[in-house]
């Protein structure tokens, strides 16, 4: 397992042109794709942060840099995701996330899961764009083995167990 990790490891330091900008791209998205995943998860499971956006303005005034900041990497993953044009179609932010929601609550559990999956790998790839040597966007092979270092670093952290050190 050591030596898988160490050829996975030295893979993503050419990739990316150096140890530290890798670990500066794990640090900054590995977690966050999985957290912006948990997010869109528990507007699913209980939607009460769109409602208070689409019913009290003064919530999506608050929101609105945050949400004008997110819309372009929103629309272009919304277009990988292929949930509909009709989310893609909206002009407002808020009434997008609404709707991508509403798509995804409405599939079986085991399509919501993969399409849980590809949007953390999605995530990951556009993210990658500002931190790869060339530019481009990670594989969905390469996002999929950050996808799911990240998934254990959550469970081992959910775990109390300590990462050790691997230099």
């Amino acid at each position: 397992m050591k030596k898988l990790w160490l050829q996975i490891k030295g893979f993503f330091l050419l990739t990316f042109g150096g140890k530290a900008k890798f670990e500066q791209f794990l640090a900054d998205h590995s977690g966050d794709a999985i957290d912006f995943v948990e997010t869109i998860k528990s507007f699913i499971h209980s939607p009460l942060v769109i409602t208070l956006m689409t019913i009290f303005p003064k919530y999506a005034a608050k929101a609105k840099p945050f949400l004008d900041e997110a819309e372009a990497f929103l629309n272009e993953l919304l277009a990988r995701l292929n949930l509909g044009t009709d989310c893609l179609a909206l002009t407002d932010t808020v009434a997008k996330v609404k709707c991508m929601v509403d798509v995804i609550k409405n599939k079986p559990a085991e399509e919501q899961a993969d399409i849980f999956q590809k949007m953390a790998v999605n995530y990951l790839q556009i993210k990658s764009r500002a931190y790869t040597v060339d530019g481009k966007e990670l594989s969905v092979k390469e996002a999929r083995t950050i996808v799911g270092m990240a998934h254990l670093a959550k469970a081992a952290e959910l775990a109390g167990i300590e990462e050790a050190d691997e230099d």
